[in-house]
């Protein structure tokens, strides 16, 4: 009797153990149905997020270049205008020169002036002539000063784009 008593009660903890562990398996199951839920729709926000995204940062970039390009076409313009300012200035200061040397070699055609009238006019036309080097002379500080400032504006420009994105 004891042996029979015996294999019932292990045979009872038996059934409490496997209706237990099923339970388990079956809570398993589920949690591991939910996981694999979240996971997918995870995957689809994260698609549904990340592509538009990425649209505004490539239409950022394009936009960034293109404006990259227009400040080097302009930098590129006000460089050529620059120099033919400069180069401008030069030829009238050589001009004011050779046209100053001419009236103190007495082979201009104002032979007629007399000393006086023509120390005053070479007066004039001397610190015209300075001017006129001064002129020429800060037109390539100004031009760089220029350049630097433009090119310091791009990258600044760069920097503020690139750090939004």
């Amino acid at each position: 009797m004891w042996g029979i008593r015996y294999t019932e009660a292990i045979g009872g903890l038996s059934k409490k153990a496997v209706d237990n562990f099923n339970s388990i398996a079956q809570s398993s199951l589920e949690s591991t149905r939910g996981l694999s839920a979240f996971g997918a729709q995870y995957a689809q926000t994260f698609n549904d997020v990340s592509v538009p995204l990425n649209n505004a940062i490539s239409k950022q970039r394009e936009q960034v270049a293109s404006l990259t390009q227009a400040y080097a076409g302009f930098a590129a313009n006000a460089t050529a205008s620059e120099n033919d300012t400069a180069a401008s200035l030069q030829a009238r200061a050589d001009a004011l020169a050779n046209f100053s040397r001419s009236l103190r070699d007495g082979t201009s055609q104002f032979d007629l002036l007399d000393q006086q009238s023509l120390a005053g006019l070479q007066a004039q036309i001397d610190a015209t002539v300075q001017k006129t080097q001064s002129l020429a002379n800060e037109a390539t500080p100004v031009r760089s000063y220029r350049l630097s400032r433009l090119s310091r504006d791009i990258l600044r420009r760069r920097r503020g784009r690139t750090a939004g994105n």
